[in-house]
C-alpha cells in the first residue's frame, strides 16, 4: 500500500464509523466497494471494526449486510477489539438478540469464544442484566462454552439483578453452585455424591 492509499484508507475510516453508528448501509457500501479491506479495519479508538460498531448500536440490517460480505470466512467475525472482545460479545453485552442470531448463523462457535476479562458472551450479557440474551445463550446447550465459569456466572446474575428473572437459569445455577459448595465443604465420598445426585433428580 502506498502512502497515498494509506491516507485514503484513514480518511475513509471516519465516514465508515459514522455510517455504522447510524446504520447507514448505503453510505457504508460505497466506502467498502471502493476499498474492501476496510471491512475488517480498525475504524475507531479501541480497535473497533464496522461490525463492532454496528453490533453495539443495534443495527440489524447493517450487520446482515456486513456479515454477507464476509462470505464463509470466520476469521473476520472473530476479530477482536482493543479489549479482546468479538463483535458478538459486544452484541451480547448490549442485548441485541437479533444481531447475535445473524452472526451465529454464520459462525456457531461465536458464543463459546472468550472476550475481555476471560468472560464468555453469556457472562457479558448477564453482567448487563440482558435477560433475553442470557436466556438464549444459556438455554441452548450448543451455545454454552466449556470454559464457562459457573460460580462467577451465578454471582454475576445476582449482582446484575438478573437472578430469578427466568426460572431455568436460576434453578440450575443454584443447584450447580450448591453442589460445588457441598463438594468443597464436606469432601464427600463417591457414594454420598451419587446419593446427592439421585435425591436431586427426584426433587
Amino acid at each position: 500500500m502506498t502512502c497515498t492509499e494509506a491516507a485514503e484508507n484513514r480518511n475513509s475510516r471516519v465516514p465508515l464509523y459514522r455510517a455504522a453508528l447510524k446504520g447507514d448501509w448505503k453510505a457504508a457500501k460505497k466506502i467498502i466497494d471502493e476499498d474492501p479491506s476496510i471491512l475488517v479495519a480498525s475504524i475507531a479508538h479501541g480497535s473497533y471494526t464496522a461490525l463492532h460498531v454496528a453490533a453495539g448500536a443495534g443495527h440489524v440490517h447493517f450487520v446482515e449486510k456486513l456479515v454477507d460480505r464476509m462470505e464463509t470466512e470466520t476469521v473476520d467475525l472473530r476479530q477482536l477489539d482493543g479489549r479482546g472482545n468479538t463483535a458478538f460479545c459486544v452484541a451480547a453485552a448490549a442485548g441485541h438478540v437479533k444481531i447475535a442470531e445473524v452472526m451465529m448463523g454464520k459462525d456457531r462457535e461465536l458464543p463459546k469464544l472468550l472476550g475481555s476479562e476471560g468472560k464468555t458472551p453469556l457472562c457479558h450479557a448477564a453482567s448487563f442484566g440482558r435477560q433475553e440474551m442470557s436466556s438464549l445463550l444459556y438455554s441452548t446447550p450448543e451455545y454454552m462454552s466449556p470454559q464457562e465459569n459457573l460460580p462467577r456466572l451465578f454471582f454475576t446474575c445476582i449482582y446484575s439483578g438478573l437472578y430469578g428473572k427466568f426460572q431455568r437459569l436460576s434453578i440450575s445455577l443454584t443447584w450447580i453452585f450448591s453442589f460445588k459448595w457441598y463438594l468443597l465443604s464436606s469432601n464427600p465420598t463417591p457414594i454420598s455424591i451419587s446419593n446427592t445426585l439421585y435425591r436431586s433428580s427426584l426433587s
